[in-house]
């Protein structure tokens, strides 16, 4: 998928999530034994409880994240055939800040499942009867809050969420379940499609080319002006012709269209709701201001160099002429506006106008074009996850489309602190980071597999693969603690370099890893555990 994705376009992110259903009867089971385990109903084999709907991943353009998240995502399963995935939807769609969703983005969401969905109303049946919100509920560890309590959407509630986030939707579906998700998307207006999935799953990659190149080439123009103004549109697309159209199709960057828009003048009427008084207005669409009269054109102006017209504040320069001011001639070529060694593509890289020779940059109010053909862009460099570009001024700054992190700060966004005493166990006595046994990225310990084996834990403290030491350790700890009960004498069995400190007590404190327990009988039954330091 990230190879293909790459071959379409340099620009992209990926985020993760799966849904189940809401965890209540009927849609789950209850019972004890396949409430923690719904899989237990079907085959012998162990799943996670269900949920409504999981964000396991905010977008996110470091590929390797979204393979691992997608690898370690567990099954789940519930009782009917019938899922939550529009619940899902709107969580998806709604909670822009915290998935990291780019507001001037193409946004595509591709929605698999074999099954069908749940719709407003059904949620009743669980209990569910709080009419859904329509907005980001989502946990701190990206599970959605209210799927206990609040319906599903409707379908119009759907579209309009939908629709106002300008999300992109496909249905990848299997073919026995297609029929439902075309009628669902029939009664929508967003951008949504259904394309069906082999038994296999094979051809989700051509599915994401065909959609992906489905909305990069086509550009529709719409409105909401209401019933009130009547507003015609024309287009000029490749094929030149002004048509009675309000899009375009097949277009590449680079193509040039052209969207002629006729406002027509309209009558609206006021009536007062008690008699039958009226009042008209006759609302006229005034197409040319009156700067524009020939007699306030000022000709051969100072402020267009003396040789152009100075029409509403713009210069209107003659043959040979050009520059905002006519301060150049028209034969500088667009060619010093192209980076070198280039022929073709859009000016200034798209992203300014060429101007004598020479690229004027876009502003915005909330990014920067700069470069001397306009190819860096604010934009594009990657964003944190607390949504900044870079991670924001104290962590990082972008030139020219890539993150230039400031002391302390690493990553490709500039999110992962250098700061490794989050890496070093608390009260440790050697500040080993991780135990020596991995290394510290972004505050995390990563740990390392060896001969020894695998190391696991926060602090790469536990080697669950390595061989036990319960047995190793018991002869010792059994004669210190008969040295300790004053039963003991000389414990040979301890090392010379033993330095262990046995500290007897009622009751174990709770562990978090109590496989390292251990547990012997001998005269009596002791108990003890051990640590990796």
């Amino acid at each position: 998928m990230t190879i293909l994705l790459r071959r379409l376009t340099k620009n992209f992110r990926l985020g993760f999530g799966s849904f189940v259903d809401k965890p209540v009867m009927p849609y789950v089971s209850q019972a004890a034994g396949t409430k923690e385990n719904p899989c237990a109903l079907y085959k012998d084999i162990t799943c996670v409880p269900a949920y409504g709907f999981r964000n396991h991943l905010n977008l996110s353009n470091q590929v390797n994240r979204f393979t691992e998240k997608v690898r370690q995502a567990e099954v789940s399963a519930n009782l009917d055939d019938l899922e939550g995935g529009l619940d899902a939807l709107v969580q998806v769609a709604t909670c822009s800040d915290v998935i990291g969703w780019n507001k001037k983005s193409r946004k595509l969401i591709i929605y698999t499942s074999d099954g069908l969905f749940h719709l407003a109303g059904e949620g009743l049946l669980g209990g569910a009867a709080m009419r859904n919100e329509l907005a980001c509920k989502l946990s701190d560890d990206g599970y959605y809050e209210r799927t206990r309590t609040h319906d599903y959407p409707s379908v119009a509630e759907l579209d309009r969420v939908l629709r106002r986030e300008n999300m992109n939707v496909v249905f990848a579906v299997f073919s026995d379940v297609r029929k439902e998700y075309d009628k669902l998307t029939e009664l929508m207006k967003a951008s949504v499609q259904v394309e069906s999935l082999l038994d296999d799953s094979s051809n989700i990659l051509s599915v994401i080319k065909r959609q992906y190149e489905s909305i990069t080439s086509r550009i529709e123009l719409v409105d909401d002006s209401g019933d009130e103004i009547a507003i015609r549109y024309r287009s000029s697309c490749l094929d030149n012709e002004l048509k009675l159209r309000n899009n375009c199709t097949g277009i590449k960057t680079g193509d040039l269209v052209t969207f002629s828009i006729e406002v027509e003048n309209h009558t609206i009427h006021l009536k007062d709701v008690l008699t039958s008084e009226t009042v008209r207005l006759d609302v006229e669409i005034v197409c040319e201001c009156d700067c524009e009269r020939p007699e306030l054109v000022q000709t051969n102006s100072p402020k267009c160099s003396g040789v152009g017209a100075l029409q509403c504040g713009v210069c209107d320069c003659p043959d040979g002429r050009a520059g905002w001011s006519c301060e150049c001639s028209e034969t500088l070529s667009g060619q010093s506006c192209l980076p070198d060694n280039s022929t073709s593509g859009p000016e200034c890289s798209g992203r300014g106008e060429c101007v004598c020779g020479k690229c004027e940059c876009h502003a915005g109010s909330t990014f920067n074009i700069t470069g001397q053909f306009c190819q860096c862009d604010s934009r594009l460099c990657d964003r944190a996850p607390n949504g900044l570009i870079c991670g924001g001024e104290q962590h990082g700054r972008c030139e020219c489309n890539q993150c230039v992190c400031r002391p302390g700060w690493t990553g490709d966004d500039c999110y992962c602190s250098n700061d490794t005493r989050n890496c070093v166990p608390p009260g440790s006595s050697t500040d080993l980071v991780c135990n020596a046994k991995g290394d510290c990225v972004c505050g995390r310990c990563h740990c390392v597999s060896t001969d020894e084996g695998r190391y696991a834990g926060l602090f790469c403290e536990d080697c669950p693969t390595c061989r036990g030491l319960c047995r190793t350790y018991q002869p010792c700890v059994e004669c210190r603690l008969r040295t300790k009960a004053g039963t003991g004498h000389n414990c040979s069995s301890c090392p010379e370099t033993d330095t262990h400190e046995i500290t007897l007590t009622d009751r174990l404190g709770k562990r978090t890893r109590p496989k390292l327990i251990c547990k012997e009988l001998a005269v009596c039954l002791f108990i003890y555990f051990y640590l990796f330091i």
